[in-house]
């Protein structure tokens, strides 16, 4: 997530993303003893030993660190700059069985992760703006395809704007969403679309990379006047895990890793 701050003469300026490290706890069927000495040690200041190699970092949650934790610190910073007019994402990334999912996507009640998290503060605060409108996309890149998670997973054509300069879909599903419960509807529905696989570390690993990407549009003045339009994406990045042939594996294809892993 790229942060927001004031410069020297009071601007906005948009520094290097934010990066932080959240260590699940024990699972019930590992050796609580062999995991209390592991390679992995939380030193003050953001930083990790890593097998006595110190990394830094802008934060880190340790095993005891709750959803809300990690919503305070990442997710309310994130929201505050989209409703100001700036695009963030926020990515999950690591081995598989580390709780990306859980820290993202969770929807139990009262173990909610950052999507659920940052949505109800979005439309809490969407009350505050003038004649808000929020439309939701969600696709899936697999198999060296990207694929559109609310159309049956039908892949996505892509196409050059020469006006704009950049790439586009020129097919992606777009889905309004005029509330919160509106919002998390279709996120499950595109759920239940992901491609997942039993490995031998999660029973349902999520198998390829998913972009939830919701589109927030509302007037800068009440009565009309200048549009301001924001974006907020959400990032759950497939598990990877060793294999015997190459370091890392994402996805069920080794190719995948290739083009979208790295």
């Amino acid at each position: 997530e790229g942060v927001v701050k004031k410069d020297e003469f009071g601007m906005d300026s948009v520094c290097a993303p934010s990066v932080y490290v959240r260590l699940r706890p024990v699972l019930t069927d590992q050796n609580e003893t062999t995991m209390e000495q592991g390679v992995v040690q939380l030193l003050e200041d953001g930083k990790v030993d890593l097998n006595h190699r110190v990394f830094g970092f802008d934060g880190h949650f340790g095993p005891t660190s709750t959803q809300d934790d990690v919503f305070e610190t990442v997710g309310v910073p994130l929201v505050d700059h989209v409703l100001q007019g700036y695009c963030s994402t926020l990515m999950c990334y690591g081995q598989t069985g580390t709780g990306k999912s859980h820290t993202l996507c969770n929807l139990a009640t009262g173990q909610e992760g950052l999507v659920w998290r940052c949505l109800s503060k979005l439309y809490t605060a969407c009350g505050n703006l003038w004649e808000p409108k929020i439309t939701v996309s969600f696709v899936q890149i697999y198999g060296n395809k990207v694929q559109d998670l609310f159309n049956d997973c039908a892949t996505l054509g892509f196409e050059y704007n020469k006006e704009e300069k950049r790439t586009v879909r020129n097919d992606v599903t777009s889905r309004g969403a005029d509330s919160l419960e509106d919002a998390i509807a279709h996120f499950k529905a595109g759920l239940a679309n992901r491609t997942v696989r039993k490995t031998k570390m999660n029973q349902s690993s999520s198998r390829g990379h998913a972009l939830f990407v919701v589109n927030i549009s509302c007037l800068v003045a009440e009565g009309g006047g200048m549009q301001q339009n924001s974006k907020l994406t959400f990032v759950d990045l497939a598990g990877y895990e060793a294999n015997n042939y190459q370091p890392r594996k994402v996805g069920v294809d080794l190719d995948i890793s290739a083009k979208y892993g790295e």
